[in-house]
């Protein structure tokens, strides 16, 4: 999908002005070698998402042949999409894939776009100070970029990303919730412990099972 539809389909999406929208860049070849099928598999779920949502304007508002029949296909892809990422996260968690996968079912297009914007840049490295897709992420660039390509801005520091956010309680947390202890920022992906992050110097981006968490927050409130 070009990058003016991708963009037109997110803000129709999530009823985000389109000048707001900041389209994700997949990781670059050399720098997800560790990691290429999340990587590739969150953009193909994003390219699925945004295609949805086009599909659903055109059915909903355009009258022409072959709208229904085009969702249709727009929704299988999504569903496909959706199922395969949430298998390879799984494979790095402790959490069921079919867990996963019915959570990001029901859960909001603006907090899908910044869970699966953090996946993309899964096994690029670590690099202190920077967000930069695809080259250079740290805990808080990693949070930063997810949520800015969802229109929600964000500091770049993990301290203040936590005090922009409503606290909520882990059992009420959803995909694209921040977790914060001090020092450190992770994005949860919405079932169990499981959360994508940029650790320390030295590492890449991950999924993992979260094994410390002092503060849960919602850029949504």
């Amino acid at each position: 999908m070009s990058r003016p539809l991708r963009a037109l389909a997110l803000a129709v999406a999530c009823s985000i002005p389109t000048a707001a929208v900041a389209v994700p860049a997949m990781a670059s070849p050399a720098a997800a070698q560790e990691a290429p099928s999340v990587a590739a598999a969150a953009q193909s779920a994003l390219d699925a998402l945004y295609a949805r949502s086009l599909a659903s304007l055109g059915s909903s508002q355009w009258s022409f042949v072959g709208a229904d029949a085009e969702l249709t296909v727009a929704v299988d892809t999504w569903v496909l999409a959706r199922k395969q990422l949430a298998a390879l996260v799984a494979d790095r968690s402790s959490v069921p894939a079919e867990e996963l996968d019915a959570v990001w079912r029901d859960t909001s297009n603006e907090r899908l776009v910044a869970t699966f914007t953090a996946l993309t840049q899964v096994g690029v490295p670590y690099r202190r100070n920077a967000s930069s897709p695809g080259r250079g992420m740290d805990c808080s660039g990693l949070i930063m970029y997810a949520w800015g390509a969802a229109g929600v801005a964000l500091p770049h520091q993990s301290s203040g990303q936590i005090r922009e956010t409503d606290l909520v309680s882990k059992e009420s947390a959803e995909p694209g919730d921040l977790v914060w202890y001090p020092g450190h920022i992770m994005l949860y992906l919405g079932a169990g412990d499981a959360v994508v992050h940029a650790p320390q110097t030295g590492r890449r981006v991950e999924v993992r099972d979260a094994s410390r968490i002092r503060k849960i927050g919602s850029p949504l409130g």
